[in-house]
């Protein structure tokens, strides 16, 4: 399976799904306003290595990544 980024326009949908997706089996990481920058950081650090097949984000941060 490929990973994929899906983009929410609230922090709370992107918990929302996060759980979601989380209660089907899958490890999720969560980029959003509401975390401090160490743990968006690791978020992002566990997406690139691949320990997280889902990447979920509020529309803001799709200016940023990279």
């Amino acid at each position: 399976m490929q990973q994929a980024i899906i983009f929410t326009s609230t922090c709370r949908n992107c918990h929302f799904l996060a759980l979601l997706l989380r209660e089907l089996g899958y490890e999720v990481a969560l980029i959003h306003s509401q975390l401090d920058q160490r743990t968006r950081t690791n978020n992002l650090l566990k997406f690139k290595s691949n320990f997280c097949k889902f990447l979920i984000a509020t529309d803001v941060a799709s200016r940023g990544l990279d």
